[in-house]
Formats: structure tokens, C-alpha cells, sequence
């Protein structure tokens, strides 16, 4: 069991410290929207199969919920033994196997996050992911207590929700008396401030299209003086091949007037890094900070590439800090 950051084996430390993806394990659902045992076990697998420095259990957006189906303990558990029943078969096959941090989200007031920090740490948890989604109306006093009450039972990886989707807005202050707890070990970051939120409505009325079908085209734009931004509405026909014959279908983004009820399929709300002169200025100094010699820190997301902030620019900035480290790595060896 790891109570402190200093009872990891040496390997682990090391992996955290040089750097590594973490990714946040998605929950496997049947028909019946009960757990999928044979497919999470699939996905722990493929994680580490795919060169992954550890695993998030808890924390997806998808797994917000399990606590109230009584889900917390057996997802945690179903990760931590896949994953050592998988590293332990690889290692019997002679295939390389690097150390594998596991992490588990932690959640709710002192008393439930507490708890599942044993939890945690009774199945073999090397860290626990902190959200203070539950914490709201507590000031940063109240916070850093509950957060040092956490980190006597497990190490902590400090966890920052959007405020769009439950998070709760933390000032800079914490973040640095956060960071001045002993057993912290990281910061899951993401850049404050700069989100914008967006609507977007997929519908099936033509209202919201040019009002002759001879200018319609991929995507429509409107501005109006009575609105702060503009409406953009793609037409999916136009660019998905397989819907080219089907009836019109419509996605519309910040939409300025509502598509009537009876042709909505779907709402959502988004957050979206924003771009402008100080995205652009940030970016050129994020680059520059890449390249400093002995880099050991390094930022990808849709925020860290030139253009639109979408999931494919994440993957770009993605391929660029592996490409990155792949290069120093091969010029250490020489």
C-alpha cells in the first residue's frame, strides 16, 4: 500500500517524474447500461498495450456517476487486477513491461473522499485524483484542509473540472498551497480562463439554411447586429458521403434563432479553448518552452497547435511532444 509518494518503488517515482501519458479509462456499458466486465478489461489491456505510463480509474466523464450504482469499488478493482494480471502475462512472455501507475478518482466531501482514498490505497492505488466538485461554497481555507486530509491517507494529483460542466472556479491561491502539500505528486493542468462555451443543436429544419437551396453549402454562416457572435450551421449531407441521399440534416453551432421542436434531434454544450492575439502569443511561448534544453514538463492539447482547437489539433500536439522526446531520447543513446 502507498500512504506516501516516497513508498512508490523507485521505478515508478522515476516514470512520473520523466514524464508520461496517463490516460482517463472510459466505463464499458451492455445494452442494459449495466457494467461490461469483458470489454473494461478490453480497454485496461489495450491502454497498456499500448505503451500507456498508467491509468486514471474514476475520473472519465463517463464514471462520474458510479458511486451512486454502487460501481466505485468494483470498477477500481477490475482495473487494478486486469492490469496486473496483464503486466504480470507479458512479463511471463518476455515482452518489455514498463511500471504502471494506477490512479483513482476521488470525490465528495472530507468524509467520502477519505474513504475512497483507503479504498484506493487497500486495492493497490498509487495516487488519487482530487475533484472539488463537491466542495463548492468552501473557501480556500476549507479547501487546502480538506485536500491535506485526503493526502494523509494517499498521494494526490490535483484535479481542475470546468465550471461548465460542475467544477468549481479555484484561484490561484489554492493552486499554490496545493502545490506546497508534501504528498501532491502532480497537477492534472488545463489553461484557466480560456475556455469558451458553445451550443450546438443537430435538427433537421431548413429554416436555419440559406433561404434559397442553390446557396447552401457546407457550412453556412450568419452574422447579426443583435448578436454578439456569429451562427454557423453545417450541412452533414455535404460532407458525410453515406448521408449525401438521406433526408437534410443539420448541425448548427451558436445558433441565433431556435430550430423549431419537432425537427431537434440532439443538444449539447461544449467548452472551447479560445483563439486570439493572446492564444497566438501564449503558443509561440509554450513552443519556446519546448525547446529549452532538459525539457521535462511538456503540454499537448488542442490549445498547444496553430489553427482551430479541435480533437484532432490535441492529436497533432500529441505526436509533436512524442516526436520531441523520441529525438532526445535517441540523441542521449548515441
Amino acid at each position: 500500500m502507498f500512504a506516501h509518494w516516497s513508498d512508490w518503488p523507485a521505478e515508478t517515482l522515476a516514470l512520473l517524474r520523466r514524464g508520461t501519458v496517463i490516460p482517463a479509462h472510459p466505463l464499458a456499458l451492455d445494452a442494459q447500461r449495466g457494467l461490461d466486465v469483458r470489454h473494461q478489461r478490453a480497454l485496461t489491456r489495450y491502454y497498456i498495450d499500448a505503451g500507456a505510463g498508467g491509468l486514471a480509474v474514476g475520473v472519465h466523464s463517463t464514471q462520474f456517476a458510479i458511486r451512486e450504482v454502487g460501481l466505485y469499488e468494483p470498477v477500481l478493482k477490475l482495473a487494478a487486477e486486469t492490469a496486473r494480471d496483464w503486466l504480470a502475462q507479458r512479463l511471463a512472455s518476455g515482452a518489455a513491461v514498463q511500471p504502471l501507475l494506477l490512479i483513482a478518482g476521488l470525490a465528495g466531501r472530507t468524509a467520502q473522499a477519505v474513504a475512497e482514498a483507503r479504498m484506493a490505497q487497500a486495492l493497490g492505488y498509487h495516487a488519487g485524483m482530487l475533484s472539488l466538485a463537491e466542495m463548492k461554497g468552501a473557501s480556500v481555507d476549507e479547501l487546502v484542509a480538506h485536500c491535506q486530509a485526503v493526502a494523509e491517507v494517499v498521494p494526490l494529483v490535483g484535479f481542475y473540472l470546468q465550471t461548465a460542466v460542475g467544477g468549481i472556479a479555484l484561484p490561484s491561491d489554492f493552486w499554490r498551497r496545493f502545490a506546497a502539500i508534501d504528498n501532491v505528486v502532480a497537477i492534472k493542468m488545463a489553461p484557466f480562463d480560456r475556455y469558451r462555451t458553445l451550443d450546438v443543436v443537430m435538427h433537421a429544419d431548413p429554416a436555419l439554411m440559406p433561404a434559397h437551396r442553390r446557396d447552401w453549402s457546407a457550412v453556412n454562416a450568419r452574422v447579426s447586429p443583435a448578436h454578439e457572435r456569429p451562427e454557423s450551421t453545417i450541412w452533414i449531407n455535404a460532407v458525410q458521403p453515406a448521408l449525401r441521399h438521406a433526408a437534410p440534416l443539420f448541425q448548427t453551432v451558436q445558433p441565433q434563432r431556435a430550430p423549431r421542436d419537432e425537427h431537434v434531434i440532439a443538444t449539447a454544450r461544449f467548452e472551447r479553448p479560445m483563439v486570439d492575439t493572446a492564444s497566438q502569443h501564449a503558443l509561440v511561448a509554450l513552443q519556446a518552452l519546448a525547446a529549452q534544453p532538459g525539457r521535462r514538463v511538456w503540454l499537448c492539447g488542442s490549445y498547444a497547435q496553430a489553427g482551430v482547437p479541435l480533437l484532432e489539433s490535441a492529436v497533432r500536439s500529441a505526436h509533436d511532444v512524442a516526436a520531441a522526446i523520441d529525438s532526445r531520447v535517441t540523441a542521449s543513446s548515441r
